[in-house]
């Protein structure tokens, strides 16, 4: 054993010299290979084409209603106190759905209902309601009338639609009954938000002002008298998004290079940010509450924390485009982007404590196209994330949750 270790060093040697050679006869053989089939001939000393193979064909691009399998791939992360079995989820993506709006024009929101299969897409002639399972359209309502806003208030589905001339229109859906209108935004009714556990929606306008209303009495064919829990005039510009926390603590409004929180409980400012680069378009907060997320004009994500208000994270959007929507995952592993170029992109955060780092963030396209994107939505089971755009188009992403026990090893 001993004198085979020792010779091992001229075994190598040898190896290495045989190992040049025919890397030289290739070389060599390559190069001729490369010469003969430049595309050109000699003869008489014109260079004339020579006539090869054909081009390889080009496969064709699948339609959009069968797109590939896209896969969110998950990384298990172990800490010395992790006990085992332990369950991870990650998410396919099977397909996805393009529906053109039978009208023309863009789609401005869309709004999906919390104990229905649909969504409500708003457009400058009405609003279009889908079936989020099966893509069909339902039905459309309130034809003619501009909608810049939408949302649905979560305890009888009753749609608030919001109109550039500054009302507020309330509907019945399942009865195509119109119920009643709110006219006092001076300006166009930029978003529509209800506030979570609570009889309230909030909406903002390009006045610059948020209003808080009691939709509590609101009934399947009564609408919500006029009724407001307060306004608020601390954005001095037009607001340009709008969330409510999911614990109802906070409303977070972003204007130009400003984002203040209030309390939906009265009216007061808890913080106001003036550090941002352009308008706030799109503002969103986790799941758990625990982080607002924030994107600027600098093509930037930022995570605050919702505890400190401080800011934890930032990270640079590596897709064209200004973001203009946000969504998170009702589990709290997904944050969707979508851009005024067109682009949507996944960030999957393992664990979903929406920490930025090299080994727990993936991200993943899962559309790019000319138009921009509008709005995003996750249905409230996380199946399905609803994208809109300002063509007059709808996509339906599902999401197909695949379940590993990891043992221990």
């Amino acid at each position: 054993m001993r004198n085979y270790i020792q010779r091992t060093p001229f075994i190598n040697d040898g190896y290495k010299l045989g190992g040049y050679i025919i890397l030289l006869i290739l070389f060599l053989v390559v190069g001729a290979c490369n010469f003969s089939n430049k595309g050109f001939s000699s003869s008489n000393n014109t260079k004339q084409p020579v006539m090869g193979t054909s081009a390889p064909a080009v496969t064709p691009a699948l339609p959009l209603e069968n797109t590939p399998t896209k896969s969110l791939s998950t990384t298990l992360h172990v800490s010395p106190t992790s006990s085992f079995p332990i369950t991870t989820t990650n998410y396919l993506i099977p397909s996805m759905t393009k529906i053109k709006i039978p009208t023309n024009g863009a789609v401005s929101q869309i709004s999906t209902a919390s104990s229905q299969d649909i969504v409500a897409a708003g457009t400058n002639n009405g609003v279009w309601i889908y079936d989020i399972q099966t893509h069909k359209l339902i039905k459309s309502i309130a034809q003619g009338l501009p909608c810049s806003s939408l949302n649905f208030i979560p305890e009888n589905n009753i749609l608030a639609i919001g109109s550039p001339d500054g009302n507020i229109y309330w509907w019945n859906p399942d009865k195509d009954l119109f119920l009643g209108t709110i006219n006092d935004h001076l300006l166009g009714v930029t978003h529509i938000v209800p506030i979570p556990n609570m009889p309230s929606l909030v909406s903002s306008s390009d006045d610059g002002r948020v209003i808080v209303w009691d939709v509590s009495s609101a009934r399947e064919n009564k609408a919500p008298p006029s009724k407001k829990v307060f306004t608020n005039s601390a954005a001095q510009n037009r607001i340009s998004s709008l969330a409510a926390s999911p614990d109802s603590r906070y409303i977070a409004i972003g204007t130009h290079r400003k984002v203040i929180i209030l309390s939906p409980a009265g009216n007061e400012v808890h913080q106001s940010f003036s550090r941002f680069f352009g308008w706030v378009r799109a503002l969103t907060f986790s799941p758990d509450s625990k982080h607002l997320i924030i994107a600027d004009g600098d093509l930037r994500i930022l995570f605050y924390s919702t505890n400190t208000w401080e800011q934890e994270s930032s990270e640079i959007v590596d897709v064209p485009g200004e973001v203009t929507a946000l969504s998170t995952h009702p589990d709290g592993s997904i944050l969707a982007i979508g851009t005024d170029r067109g682009v949507i992109q996944i960030w999957e955060f393992n664990p979903p404590d929406f920490h930025l780092s090299e080994t727990n963030t993936q991200k993943t396209i899962l559309l790019s196209q000319a138009s921009a994107i509008t709005d995003l939505r996750f249905d409230h089971q996380g199946t399905v994330l609803v994208a809109s755009s300002d063509d007059g188009n709808i996509f339906f992403f599902p999401f197909v949750p695949v379940i590993t026990i990891h043992e221990e090893p």
